[in-house]
């Protein structure tokens, strides 16, 4: 296994470890702060990934994940959260799926990837954070590559690329509302007949609903 000179011997600043935290908490966390840090540590590593995009690239960062690093739950009533470097020297020993998220958000972070970091309730509170990178979902945690578990409501972050650099954009979405999209591309991939005027009905109806999801998760 080759090395990595930016996953060398892990600072302590690369290990956080929450008690008594909140998953809105965790996730501003993450997003805001932690993955923009993180970012420098996994710039070797993402050349590897350079020749590859779309599904090929989701798929050999995820079969890279697998192959190389262990998955274990944090210690009950605690969150531990690593930064790359501590990912990797803890790599056999198992890390979280925060753990997962924050070493993959780096890599397409350097390889300029537009790419949403997504929180999931189960029923039972925040219970499981991961990538996803267009409609690929991008979890080492799954032993599906591409898969993802039926939930009750999301919390997203996007990261977008542009001439300025990374843009982040936080959104809550619901199992319903996913499902409307779903099926609006399920109605448009069948080539099912609409007139001009149902199309725009259809996308009325995502904007609204858009624009509704986006004000209550700003509220």
């Amino acid at each position: 296994m080759r090395t990595f000179p930016n996953l060398t011997e892990p600072k302590k600043t690369d290990f956080i470890e929450l008690i008594n935290y909140s998953g809105d908490d965790t996730f501003n966390l993450i997003t805001q702060n932690l993955i923009p840090k993180s970012i420098e540590q996994t710039t070797a590593l993402s050349n590897q990934f350079k020749l590859y995009s779309g599904v090929v690239l989701c798929q050999k960062i995820y079969e890279f994940c697998r192959a190389y690093i262990n998955y274990r739950f944090d210690k009950e009533g605690t969150e531990q959260i690593r930064l790359p470097r501590r990912t990797w020297s803890d790599r056999q020993k198992g890390v979280d799926c925060e753990d997962f998220t924050i070493f993959i958000s780096s890599i397409l972070h350097n390889l300029k990837v537009n790419h949403t970091i997504k929180m999931v309730d189960f029923g039972q509170g925040w219970q499981h954070i991961y990538v996803v990178v267009s409609d690929i979902v991008l979890d080492p945690v799954q032993d599906k590559f591409n898969y993802e578990d039926t939930y009750e409501i999301a919390r997203e972050y996007d990261y977008k690329f542009s001439q300025l650099g990374s843009l982040g954009r936080s959104l809550s979405i619901t199992s319903s509302e996913k499902q409307f999209v779903q099926q609006v591309q399920l109605e448009l991939e069948r080539n099912e007949k609409h007139n001009k005027r149902s199309i725009e009905n259809l996308l009325v109806n995502l904007e609204s609903r858009t624009k509704r999801i986006s004000k209550n998760s700003q509220n």
